[in-house]
């Protein structure tokens, strides 16, 4: 025996979950982009300086988003930028505690963000 269901009569709850996801997804490319301007903050911040150039050659970007997902590319193309990082013991070390310090301060505003693009308080 089979039997037919008709949704038509639901399609307010069948737009209202569309409008949910474009707003999660909102907030995950705000959330995305915040990240990358909070790790690239960071990382500038504890770049050793000298002339200037390595500090101002830390950008960032979302590269990729997609459902419940970003991935973010902080970099720097200074060709000295790993000499600095890595050499010496890590004892002028930049970029690593850069992003760890920008994924923790990030990790309660994902949560804020998330909420806020649902419309909470």
């Amino acid at each position: 025996m089979s039997f037919k269901i008709d949704f038509s009569n639901y399609s307010s709850i069948v737009e209202a979950i569309r409008q949910i996801e474009s707003r999660v997804d909102s907030g995950i490319d705000q959330a995305a982009k915040e990240f990358v301007m909070t790790a690239v903050n960071e990382v500038k911040l504890r770049t050793p300086v000298r002339t200037g150039h390595l500090r101002a050659g830390t950008q960032g970007d979302v590269v990729e988003k997609s459902r419940l997902h970003a991935r973010v590319h902080v970099w720097n193309p200074v060709y000295y930028a790993p000499f600095v990082e890595f050499r010496w013991g890590g004892k002028y070390s930049y970029f690593r505690p850069g992003i760890s310090v920008a994924l923790e301060k990030m990790r309660s505003r994902y949560r804020e963000i998330l909420i806020s693009a649902l419309g909470g308080r």
